[in-house]
């Protein structure tokens, strides 16, 4: 049998590194893509929530008079009254099925016509949220610690089906950072979350601690899709 030559090896080494790299390059291509589209849907949904509070003077899901505005034609497009208002004390938050000012606020947003598509607005009837991408869901809600905020992440049943999972290796969550505020994750209007893992969430244990430490991203942990992301709005 014929071997190769060492001119034939080294064509062929020649070969796959060159395969390789372009595997490389568009990984990262598509990777760079995704997070330029990330960045997109993070500023459209911060755009529509400001101009629904300048037309309206309430957050959507929040709006106390959703009913009047977007019932007129058809009563059963936004529930009763009491499922379709909520209830204008500033804060978007996680209720009862068919009455969650977090879900209600797309069906809002949506008849409203700040962004497009149909929502249901009641929770588990699909589809009932804004899917983002890197595979996220994205969630307008209230959090204790920081206020109303846009949060990318997965949904995790055990925190009421909001995005308190992670969804992003950490340094995919450092370049959204970096070009949406300053690469902190612990400062600014862009914060880095811990993604919980289930259990208690009271617990630090029940958080992935992976996504960063006391001052930036744990860039080189990619075990896991550690974090998930919160944008403060004003």
């Amino acid at each position: 049998m014929k071997g190769f030559s060492l001119l034939e090896l080294s064509l062929a080494i020649a070969i796959m590194a060159i395969l390789m790299a372009g595997i490389t390059l568009g990984g990262n291509i598509l990777d760079n893509a995704k997070i330029l589209g990330v960045v997109k849907q993070f500023k459209e949904v911060d755009l529509a929530m400001f101009n629904f509070k300048d037309k309206y003077g309430s957050y959507p899901g929040d709006f106390s008079d959703a009913y009047r505005y977007f019932s007129a034609e058809d009563d059963k497009i936004c529930g009763d009254k009491n499922q379709c208002n909520g209830d204008d004390d500033g804060y978007i938050e996680v209720g009862a099925k068919r009455s969650s000012e977090v879900y209600r606020l797309w069906q809002h947003l949506a008849l409203g016509k700040f962004i497009k598509g149909d929502y249901s607005g009641v929770w588990g009837e699909s589809p009932y949220y804004m899917q983002g991408g890197f595979s996220a869901n994205i969630t307008v809600k209230n959090e204790d610690k920081y206020g109303n905020v846009i949060k990318f992440g997965s949904f995790v049943n055990m925190s009421g089906g909001t995005s308190d999972g992670g969804v992003f290796y950490p340094h995919i969550a450092e370049k959204l950072d970096q070009k949406l505020d300053d690469k902190n994750p612990i400062r600014g209007q862009v914060r880095g979350g811990h993604g919980f893992l289930g259990g208690d969430a009271d617990d630090l244990a029940s958080y992935d601690s992976n996504c960063y430490d006391d001052v930036e991203y744990k860039v080189s942990y990619d075990n896991s899709k550690a974090c998930n992301l919160i944008f403060i709005l004003n």
